[in-house]
């Protein structure tokens, strides 16, 4: 097996260090690792956020951001604001809306705004891309 090894660079201590199978690359468990790093964060009582990850080529995969907003959408009972922080919750609605624009009606980022944002699109993201007039 392989082992990802998260690490909180600030204060130096390992957050987790899952083991996974051979057959599973670290573009395939980052979004696992990383949820399990902050909620292990959480559990310690730590309102520390990670912001960052240092990773192995591979990690900017399309497969990887479906990954990582499956992964968001399945936590049951936090706030975006709770699971992220500020501005860091703000910045997933602009995401979220930015990739729900140019995705099937349905995909995982329509589901993310769905359950974090009551289906409502950043309207700012919108504007910026031409899709919302100005004012609204």
């Amino acid at each position: 097996g392989t082992t990802e090894v998260t690490v909180s660079v600030g204060v130096e201590m390992i957050l987790s260090a899952p083991i996974y199978h051979a057959d599973q690359g670290d573009p395939d468990t980052l979004a696992e690792t990383l949820i399990a790093a902050q909620q292990n964060l959480q559990e310690a009582g730590s309102a520390q956020i990670i912001e960052e990850a240092v990773a192995d080529k591979g990690y900017h995969k399309a497969d990887t951001l479906l990954e990582c907003a499956e992964a968001v959408v399945r936590i049951e009972g936090r706030s975006a604001l709770e699971i992220f922080g500020a501005p860091d919750d703000v910045k997933l609605r602009s995401c979220a809306t930015l990739f729900a624009c140019v995705s099937p009606v349905g995909s995982v980022f329509d589901r993310l705004l769905g359950k974090y944002f009551h289906g409502e699109r950043d309207g700012k993201t919108l504007r910026l891309v031409g899709i919302a007039p100005e004012g609204k």
